[in-house]
């Protein structure tokens, strides 16, 4: 695994972002993303403020929603089930990129959510993606038994927690003797 990306794991479990503004959505989204998804997500909610919004039409719980970005005249539909808290942009962002755009950003600020609705939430962008990450012998060879596959998955864990820890160790003459010590 390449040094900048060991280092942005160890940022992603260690650090805290700074929030903009607080919102609950935000405060969410800082919980759950990565570092960088969560700077991308940030952006898409600021971004959010200079779109207006407009009710175009309601069936049962499903509300059709024309958002215009300040300055363009391109209309942007989107629809949302209040009921199931599905929405569908036609900028189709999520579902290329899958991250929320900031017109179905607007419409869940427009509805009063303040939290991410979990399938939303993919699991490739979140802090925890990498956990149980494991070639498992059940994939590899059917004959392997279920506690090598158990064991696989433990030292999966062990490999990366100790990937992190050797990372942060080697930014300093001290700290990766201490490792080294500790090691012996």
């Amino acid at each position: 695994m390449p040094l900048a990306e060991l280092e942005d794991d160890y940022r992603c479990k260690n650090d805290v972002s700074h929030l903009k503004i607080s919102s609950g959505i935000l405060s969410h989204g800082v919980q759950m993303y990565t570092n960088k998804m969560f700077k991308f997500f940030q952006t898409e909610l600021m971004d959010c403020m200079g779109v207006r919004m407009k009710e175009v039409s309601i069936d049962r719980e499903v509300h059709i929603y024309e958002a215009i970005e300040e300055g363009k005249q391109r209309v942007f539909e989107v629809q949302y089930n209040s009921l199931t808290l599905t929405v569908s942009c036609c900028c189709k962002l999520f579902q290329s990129m899958g991250i929320l755009c900031h017109h179905a950003l607007k419409v869940f600020d427009f509805n009063n959510l303040i939290s991410i609705p979990s399938k939303y939430i993919l699991k490739r962008w979140t802090k925890v993606a990498k956990r149980g990450i494991s070639t498992t012998c059940d994939r590899l060879a059917p004959s392997c038994s279920k506690e090598k596959s158990i064991q696989s998955l433990r030292l999966s864990e062990l490999i990366h927690a100790g990937n992190n820890l050797y990372s942060v160790a080697s930014l300093t003459e001290s700290g990766t003797q201490i490792v080294k010590r500790k090691n012996r």
